[in-house]
């Protein structure tokens, strides 16, 4: 089967991690060859330590590539496409740059070529993905539709959305990971308090987060149901929750979705 060739314009903390899960995956590394480009040489060199092969700008990027995934920061994004753009027929344009919305990666590449937008969050650095992808284009072939499906789905969890939910997915699931490591700070200190060690507490809160959300996830209950069958009549985790509800902290996590959706409906334009 001859390989498609998708390249990444960005070798950051989510390119690289996106770039090393195909190349780490022995179905994805049969399929698709990689092509790693970024300012920063040293970052494009890790990526041809795992098989990947350097190209030295953009430019050479797409014209070597058939899938273009820009890794760069959101202001980036319009500077790199021109960059790109005599080369862009005939390519498939993924970008994974926060508030950057399909529409407007289809008013850069002004209709030369299909372009989708992917929204993943951190955990893909370990395999453990959420990828929001959106897949609206109306040039976008239905074949290459079921390629990048099967290709996001071999990095993690696939959730494909039209446009306009996609700043939503971003503010539960691509923000969330930011959400859960305060959490999971925070019991990291209680258990630092009580005379555990810090190792010790990162090791009991990896695992108490890491189970529960396999518990849930396994057993299709509801949260509030599993939370009730750890809250005994009078004993230590319903006086620990109930103090959690005293404080709202329930209502400061929703608040705290809301503020990042609002945040990304700011800069999807443009402040």
């Amino acid at each position: 089967m001859e390989k498609t060739t998708i390249a990444f314009i960005g070798c950051g903390n989510m390119g690289s991690a996106l770039a090393r899960g195909i190349l780490a995956s022995t179905t994805l590394s049969e399929r698709f060859a990689v092509l790693a480009y970024d300012l920063d040489p040293q970052k494009s060199a890790a990526l041809s330590e795992r098989g990947a092969s350097v190209v030295s700008s953009p430019e050479e990027a797409a014209q070597k590539a058939e899938l273009l995934l820009l890794a760069v920061k959101p202001y980036q994004v319009e500077g790199v496409i021109e960059q790109m753009y005599p080369y862009l027929s005939h390519k498939i344009l993924l970008s994974i740059a926060g508030g950057v919305r399909l529409s407007t990666l289809r008013t850069y590449v002004s209709d030369k070529c299909p372009c989708a937008q992917i929204m993943p969050n951190t955990p893909a650095m370990v395999g453990e993905g959420l990828f929001g992808i959106c897949l609206d284009d109306p040039t976008l072939p239905g074949e290459r539709k079921e390629q990048l499906l099967e290709l996001f789905k071999g990095l993690g969890r696939v959730f494909p959305l039209p446009e306009n939910r996609m700043n939503a997915f971003s503010a539960v699931a691509g923000c969330g990971p930011a959400y859960v490591f305060q959490l999971m700070d925070a019991i990291m200190e209680g258990a630092v308090t009580l005379g555990f060690t810090r190792r010790e507490a990162a090791e009991m809160v990896g695992g108490l987060f890491s189970g529960s959300a396999r518990l849930m996830l396994e057993t299709g209950r509801h949260p509030m149901e599993l939370h009730s069958c750890v809250t005994s009549p009078g004993g230590q985790t319903i006086a620990g929750t109930n103090h959690m509800a005293r404080t709202a902290i329930r209502g400061h996590l929703i608040d705290a979705v809301l503020a990042a959706f609002a945040r990304g409906k700011e800069m999807e334009e443009g402040n």
